[in-house]
């Protein structure tokens, strides 16, 4: 086996990488959503501010037997880099994610970086079973400590109507001078300015943020996100508030994938500015996001969403709209110090 650096340029390398991944990914995890071969290659070519990215991989008699990806930061001011290792099944326990860590360390020390930090996911939101979990022990086994968990929820469309007749008595007392509007696609000319500002403010509160990103980031431009997205035939939907100064001041966008089998997935939080909440207005964008998929994509059996479990009110704002939570991401973090050689050491203290 030899260890060696992919060009995802390559056409092959990256659809090797991108098999090696979808089932390293997939494993054990009924609900995970796949990501489409030719979506995946329009990612890797989106320009990215954020993270410089470096992929190596595990090969042995022309296999791809496991690969990661290393995110490092291009702030100055940071010291931290993501990995993420991704082993199939049938290559396990044969020391390649091993060697893979052991590679990623090491660069990481070179690169003098000093905290390393990943993720782990699987199916189900058990706590007792997830410290059991092969994931975690591996991580564990590397030096990495458990951090903050993310929960991945499901929606069964459509949603219950008892449950939404509920949500519209509690909230429409509150609306009034409010008005919700729904677009498809990217923003019209009048709001375009208004809800990319709101998206960088949404953004900067995402805890999720701040506790993941994602092993193949997208850009930072919400905008040239959506165009791509749009592009490979997905369809964007964006819930705004108006509040009573014709002011933008709530979101929701949520991806509607291709294939009708797949689940509607919520992109980033659900914003609403601090000034206007305690009005309900969270709950009716997300409301009527899942009733416009009702009437006018109702093969879509499914809406998904991550959130933070520190954030109990979101956590409680899902439960009551019906969402099951069907999957863990537990935050993982080492810190990286670089071994000084023995006569480097000895020469220090001479």
């Amino acid at each position: 086996m030899e260890l060696v650096e992919l060009d995802l340029a390559d056409h092959e390398q990256a659809e090797h990488y991108w098999r090696v991944r979808e089932t390293a990914l997939s494993a054990g995890r009924p609900r995970y959503q796949p990501t489409r071969l030719e979506d995946f290659l329009e990612l890797l070519a989106l320009p990215d501010e954020t993270y410089r990215r470096r992929v190596i991989a595990v090969s042995a008699q022309h296999s791809m037997m496991g690969a990661a990806v290393e995110l490092t930061p291009t702030d100055v001011q940071s010291q931290d880099v993501w990995v993420f290792p991704f082993v199939p099944p049938h290559y396990r326990g044969e020391g390649i994610g091993r060697m893979l860590i052991e590679e990623l360390i090491r660069h990481a020390q070179d690169a003098e970086r000093t905290r390393m930090l990943s993720a782990v996911e699987f199916a189900g939101d058990n706590l007792a079973e997830a410290s059991r979990h092969p994931y975690v022990h591996f991580a564990r086994s590397h030096g990495f400590e458990i951090g903050r968990r993310l929960i991945r929820w499901e929606l069964t469309l459509p949603v219950d109507p008892s449950i939404r007749a509920s949500f519209d008595q509690a909230a429409y007392p509150r609306l009034e001078g409010y008005r919700l509007a729904i677009f498809e696609g990217l923003p019209p000319p009048q709001w375009r300015d208004m809800l990319w500002a709101l998206h960088a403010v949404s953004d900067d509160h995402d805890m999720a943020r701040e506790l993941a990103v994602q092993p193949d980031r997208t850009s930072s431009d919400p905008e040239t996100t959506a165009t791509m997205w749009l592009g490979q035939g997905h369809a964007i939907l964006t819930a705004i508030a108006v509040g009573p100064q014709d002011d933008l001041v709530g979101l929701c966008t949520v991806r509607i994938p291709p294939k009708p089998e797949s689940a509607a997935i919520l992109q980033g939080a659900t914003y609403v500015d601090e000034a206007h909440r305690r009005r309900r207005l969270a709950p009716m964008l997300l409301l009527a996001l899942s009733t416009w998929i009702d009437t006018h994509a109702p093969q879509r059996k499914h809406l998904h969403n991550t959130t933070v479990e520190i954030d109990r009110k979101m956590a409680s704002l899902s439960r009551a709209l019906g969402y099951r939570p069907i999957e863990t991401m537990l935050r993982v973090s080492r810190r990286i110090v670089k071994e000084i050689p023995p006569e480097e050491e000895s020469a220090s203290q001479s």
